[in-house]
């Protein structure tokens, strides 16, 4: 989902020294401007079709959520900062982040950094 984002944004990492030559500054704005508008919001639809077609609140349509949900919630979640999900998509990122597990980790991770 996020990958093709990558590609143009860490562009010295994935081009080299071409990177200057062939993704200029037009051209970035011009592959961003697509993949908001197109290529992302296909994306989305997939994973919102999943949802709807699901018995579950889950991806797979289990009972419980599997490393999927956790990977895809992660990645919604990361999106959220600058997108606007669905609200059958931000339910889903709601849902993974309310899990206990979920829960008990990010108060670990904040007692850590205190």
């Amino acid at each position: 989902m996020m990958t093709g984002r990558q590609v143009y944004r860490y562009k010295g990492r994935f081009w080299g020294t071409a990177a200057d030559k062939f993704l200029t500054d037009s051209a970035v704005a011009a592959i961003e401007s697509a993949w908001l508008t197109e290529v992302l919001p296909t994306h989305l639809g997939f994973f919102e079709k999943m949802l709807s077609d699901s018995a579950t609140p889950w991806l797979a349509g289990t009972s419980s959520p599997t490393i999927a949900d956790l990977m895809v919630g992660t990645q919604l979640k990361m999106l959220s900062q600058f997108h606007q999900l669905s609200p059958p998509l931000d339910a889903f990122v709601k849902s993974v982040y309310a899990l206990p597990a979920v829960v008990a980790w990010r108060e670990q991770e904040a007692a850590a950094k205190k």
